[in-house]
């Protein structure tokens, strides 16, 4: 008997148990393959994820961008700020998510 980790929530459970006891996934009656492809699967969802808040993170940055340049607001104006304001969010939040993406597909080696 060893501990392993689940291929649903990874957290560690006995190899021999046959559902785990965190989330309830069925591990009996799986072969590697299942497994395998159940954590490609997990994998694929992550990736996805982070490539939508990506997506929203440059529309976001694009929308203030274009208000504070097309809007018709002077500089001093409080609806600049605001833009301005959300063009950075957009900015930065884009450069967090391409550092996890980074990650996620090192850690997956």
């Amino acid at each position: 008997m060893s501990i392993v980790n689940c291929v649903s929530c990874n957290k560690k459970i006995s190899s021999r148990a046959e559902s785990c006891p965190h989330c309830g996934f069925s591990t009996s009656g799986m072969t590697q393959d299942d497994e395998e492809r159940k954590k490609r699967h997990k994998h694929f969802l992550k990736v996805q994820s982070i490539n939508n808040q990506a997506a929203l993170a440059v529309l976001l940055f694009v929308a203030g961008f274009a208000y504070m340049y097309w809007g018709g607001v002077s500089p001093s104006e409080k609806e600049w700020y605001i833009a301005m304001s959300v063009s950075g969010i957009g900015f930065f939040w884009y450069i967090i998510n391409r550092i996890r993406m980074v990650i996620v597909k090192r850690s997956k080696r």
